[in-house]
């Protein structure tokens, strides 16, 4: 445990002179975190604060290694110390980094013995792995990113590491409602994965206050007192350049120097999906007279926690094609056929691509003898790049457009095909013995985007190059 006496070591006070320190701590935030805390407070860190103090929606963007989730623990607690009842909120894509970002304010109380006196006396009982509560009657939270925030009134909430969050409407329509009855605030933190994530979403949004924390600037490191760019390590300083020689060039750009890797042999490069998203738009209900439509349906084996189904619409205007309807889930193979009952009636598309290659002769005759325009797809790998090579080049062209109107579902499922595009590269493994032909790899999920590129197919193909239909 840090004692009084360490506490107050090289602070300008002495045993006797504890409450001249604690209104010391309550003016000054830093001074707070560098000596209960032993916190190396950087110019940036100061900064900050000031942030943190003047807005009440602040998105960080900084690199790993930085001090932010720690100072942001250590800014709760300063608030929380010195104002009662007071609601807190730590939230993070995975459960287990949450609870390790409470863990750390739970031992910063138990671990200093000026803190002390905020602990209750049934601490083992009210301190649980989720929650903890202090004498004053502020509580804090942590919490997977999620629905599961609904319900709260919160009055500070950090986002942590935000640029790891799958699903953005989330914040949008869950996470950003927590603070609203208590005015709360907002303060989103996190090192970039890609130039779609949360990060830079708040990045174009007025109400937030963004700014950009890389590890080097102006030939400086910017954390001083932690790291150096000498080509060695000190005895308390870590070289960057040893880090990057480490780690490599792409990811030091990435984790410290805030660039995401945009790989070179992405096939649809993020300036054309950026030109497609109309934010603006929404998915429609139905069909309208003046467009044709046609569908692209990736079926799942109905194992309810594999793969997702992905169901899409496109509609067919002069020039353009629109992303009119997605649905992305999981279900059984008979509630899939009723869901794309639903869509056929409603659009009537004049052709559909179905892809067949997971599911067995008889389910693929069905589908076929149940609804007109039906392509049975087997795909292999000649017929996968050609049709991922077809959608690029309506992206190309400039010639495909997605609703991306946050006030719609068009936006989530437009988000999720997004992240799926952007992650999808080719490549030509020059290794001996292998192949020269491209070689496609893909990011955690493809469902929405063969389903694009079905229905895009569906587009341009003639009706029966495969069918199951008995010669």
């Amino acid at each position: 445990m840090r004692t009084i006496s360490q506490i107050l070591k090289g602070s300008g006070y002495e045993n006797n002179q504890v409450e001249y320190f604690w209104a010391k701590c309550y003016m000054d935030f830093s001074f707070f975190a560098e000596h209960l805390f032993e916190f190396e407070i950087a110019e940036y860190h100061k900064e900050w604060y000031q942030l943190m103090e003047k807005y009440p929606r602040l998105c960080l963007m900084a690199f790993r290694g930085s001090g932010k989730t720690n100072l942001v623990a250590a800014y709760f607690i300063w608030k929380a110390v010195f104002t009662e009842k007071l609601s807190f909120l730590i939230l993070s894509q995975d459960f287990e980094d949450s609870k390790k970002v409470l863990k750390i304010i739970k031992n910063m109380f138990a671990d200093n013995e000026m803190l002390k006196q905020f602990i209750p006396n049934d601490r083992n009982a009210t301190w649980k792995a989720t929650e903890l509560s202090i004498n004053n009657g502020c509580i804090f939270y942590c919490k997977t990113y999620g629905e599961g925030v609904r319900g709260l009134r919160i009055d500070y909430l950090l986002c942590d590491e935000a640029g790891q969050y799958e699903d953005k409407s989330i914040f949008w329509t869950a996470v950003s409602a927590v603070v609203q009855l208590n005015r709360g605030k907002i303060f989103v933190i996190g090192t970039p994965k890609s130039p779609i994530d949360l990060l830079h979403e708040l990045k174009d949004n007025d109400e937030y206050y963004f700014d950009e924390y890389p590890a080097e600037r102006d030939g400086k490191p910017l954390w001083h007192q932690k790291y150096t760019l000498l080509p060695h390590d000190t005895d308390t300083k870590r070289s960057l350049i040893k880090v990057k020689k480490e780690i490599g060039e792409l990811p030091y750009q990435q984790e410290f120097m805030l660039k995401p890797i945009s790989d070179a042999n992405s096939l649809y490069p993020i300036e054309y999906l950026n030109s497609a998203l109309a934010n603006a738009e929404k998915f429609l209900p139905f069909g309208r007279k003046n467009e044709q439509y046609y569908m692209g349906y990736d079926i799942a084996g109905g194992n309810l926690k594999g793969d997702y189904v992905v169901m899409t619409i496109l509609g067919v205007t002069g020039e353009k094609k629109r992303l009119v309807k997605g649905l992305r889930f999981r279900n059984t193979f008979e509630e899939q056929l009723r869901i794309f009952k639903g869509l056929y009636e409603d659009f009537k598309p004049s052709r559909i691509v179905v892809d067949a290659t997971s599911i067995g002769e008889k389910q693929a005759r069905d589908i076929e003898q149940e609804f007109g325009g039906v392509e049975m797809l087997k795909v292999t790998y000649e017929i996968k790049h050609k049709i991922l090579m077809d959608l690029r080049r309506e992206f190309e062209r400039y010639n495909m457009v997605l609703p991306n109107n946050k006030d719609d579902d068009a936006y989530t499922f437009t988000q999720q095909l997004v992240t799926e595009l952007s992650e999808v590269s080719m490549h030509v493994d020059l290794r001996a013995g292998q192949t020269t032909r491209n070689k496609l790899s893909f990011g955690k999920y493809d469902d929405c985007v063969n389903s694009l590129a079905f229905a895009n197919r569906a587009s341009q193909d003639p009706y029966g190059s495969v069918s199951f239909r008995p010669v």
